[in-house]
């Protein structure tokens, strides 16, 4: 299992300053063969929120979901998976968002995910094309406020130590090269893939 130690960064400092990502180089064999895109995911913490940021160096993007919850992993899209209180149980958020910004978030365990009723506004969505040059690349830089995720987990305690569990993916079920690569490796005889909280990593709050 990979671990992840989040810097704690103050109110208005640039929350990505210093970080060193961490990097998908898991891929599941359904996706295209020899097909691996560079994709990295930068993440922090504050007082109020998680500050994630992940970036794919693809070219071929697909991005043709526009409402929130609509089926985004079809798309180019990149995701995070979080158990913010992992004493309390196995139920985890699932954030996917797509290349144009368009957000799906489920909550619930392996078995079922349900979409929730959200606000995509609530979570500061920036997304970023750069395709200027042969090692273009597309970009989400987004929040998750603490006040959300006690919604789903309201026996979180933002604290250094706290350790959450998490995985970051990356896929396109629809794109020229479906894809499906993961931080921590997933069971590649699951049907359901990235859903699998055993194969989660660690995120430890620094």
């Amino acid at each position: 299992m990979n671990s992840y130690v989040l810097k704690h960064k103050a109110q208005g400092e640039d929350p990505f300053a210093g970080v060193m990502p961490v990097e998908i180089t898991h891929f599941h064999p359904n996706g295209t063969p020899g097909y691996t895109p560079v994709v990295r995911a930068w993440a922090s913490w504050t007082d109020d929120a998680l500050h994630i940021r992940m970036r794919a160096y693809e070219t071929d993007i697909r991005a043709t979901r526009t409402r929130t919850n609509q089926s985004v992993w079809n798309d180019s899209c990149m995701e995070f998976f979080l158990n913010a209180a992992p004493e309390a149980g196995e139920k985890y958020i699932n954030i996917e968002i797509n290349a144009l910004g368009t957000m799906l978030l489920g909550y619930g365990d392996d078995e079922t995910c349900v979409y929730q009723d959200i606000d995509a506004a609530d979570f500061d969505i920036h997304p970023c094309l750069e395709l200027t040059n042969p090692k273009g690349y597309w970009q989400l830089t987004y929040t998750v406020p603490f006040s959300q995720l006690k919604r789903w987990f309201p026996g979180f305690q933002a604290q250094s130590g706290a350790k959450l569990r998490a995985n970051f993916y990356k896929c396109g079920d629809e794109t020229g090269v479906p894809h499906f690569g993961s931080w921590n490796q997933v069971d590649p005889t699951k049907p359901g893939r990235f859903h699998c909280h055993a194969t989660f990593g660690e995120l430890v709050l620094g």
